[in-house]
């Protein structure tokens, strides 16, 4: 960690700042600072955020009794995790507490400032409402948060402001139980990367496969990519066409109700219209599938079953499905299944759907 060095008594709670500076009309004037009125004139060396009796200079700059400090670059400091940095200024080799009276009566947003945009970490400074002095929160994690993922021209892309965290060379890994596979890829931008899916020929179709980075400078540490639309791992599939997209698991939200419209066929009423690529059972204690007909017209999709007897050998009834450019996965335990009598009258002998032997 640059300008990091040890500083004695720093971290001392239990000492008095009895020479605090007060300060007024705080504010945001960038991406990467706050600026203060200084409420009596003094001329500041240095200023610091100091954690566990280490401690980083912070840059700064003071016209008379207006200052502006700026946050700590995430990236060269290399901070990782949740950290409440104290901020010390130096004035004529003392070291004192910048105090916001009012720190106490007014809202969240006037006593917080988000000061960084360069990744998707969290950096802020603050005024502590219980002691009134200012703080520097970091919240940054390890994990690659993509901004979005899309496939465009048969080619999987996606954006992170996380990617310049990584090594130069960085390695991509594509994962499921013990199958792994590198993935080649190219840089659109410093924050944009496409994956060389053409090459993947080894991907099952309609499953997800893990999506891990790897840094070039410490192979063997790897990041999960976080989707921040769903806040899950990113994963990829592959279509039956052999397009790759971004995917998803569901447990809820894809089905209205289900209505028993024969003496085994099922109507699922889906919430919208969607593209259904596939339906399976899913066998009891192992990872295997058999696969189901299906019918789908608008948003009614027909399977055939009997679900007393598929309770037997399946533990649960999986819809894999394409809606706003995710490949999504609903999972339903055959258990949790409650099917309603349809009002429409039909002929048990027009049952299309059956089992695929």
């Amino acid at each position: 960690m640059k300008n990091i060095k040890s500083i004695f008594g720093f971290s001392d709670k239990k000492k008095k700042y009895t020479k605090d500076i007060r300060v007024e009309n705080i504010q945001t004037i960038s991406n990467e600072s706050i600026s203060m009125l200084l409420m009596e004139p003094c001329l500041i060396s240095k200023i610091v955020a100091v954690w566990n009796n280490k401690s980083i200079d912070l840059k700064f700059s003071q016209q008379k009794q207006n200052l502006t400090i700026y946050g700590l670059d995430l990236l060269e400091c290399k901070v990782v995790g949740r950290i409440k940095f104290d901020v010390y200024v130096i004035v004529n080799g003392e070291k004192k507490r910048l105090f916001f009276e009012n720190a106490k009566n007014v809202s969240f947003n006037e006593r917080h400032f988000d000061i960084n945009v360069a990744t998707n970490d969290t950096e802020y400074f603050y005024f502590s409402k219980s002691y009134s002095r200012l703080m520097l929160q970091t919240i940054v994690g390890s994990k690659i948060k993509a901004n979005s993922i899309w496939n465009q021209n048969e080619q999987l892309l996606i954006q992170s402001n996380d990617f310049i965290k990584l090594s130069d060379g960085f390695e991509i890994e594509i994962k499921r139980f013990k199958f792994k596979e590198k993935v080649g890829y190219e840089k659109v931008n410093a924050t944009t990367i496409k994956l060389d899916i053409n090459k993947l020929s080894n991907l099952k179709k309609l499953i997800s496969y893990d999506l891990i980075f790897f840094d070039s400078n410490s192979p063997k540490k790897e990041s999960i990519a976080i989707d921040i639309k769903t806040n899950k791992p990113v994963q990829i599939g592959k279509a039956m066409d052999g397009k790759v997209y971004p995917f998803l698991w569901v447990n809820n939200g894809f089905i209205n109700k289900i209505e028993q419209s024969g003496d085994f066929k099922k109507r699922f009423v889906l919430d919208s219209e969607v593209e259904i690529l596939g339906a399976y059972f899913r066998y009891k204690e192992r990872p295997v599938f058999k696969r189901l007909n299906f019918l789908k017209n608008d948003t009614n999709l027909e399977i055939s079953f009997d679900l007393q007897q598929a309770k037997k050998k399946y533990n649960s009834l999986e819809i894999v499905y394409l809606e706003n450019g995710y490949m999504k996965r609903y999972v339903s335990k055959l258990d949790d299944i409650k099917i309603s009598q349809s009002s429409i009258h039909e002929n048990t002998r027009d049952v299309k759907m059956l089992l695929c032997q």
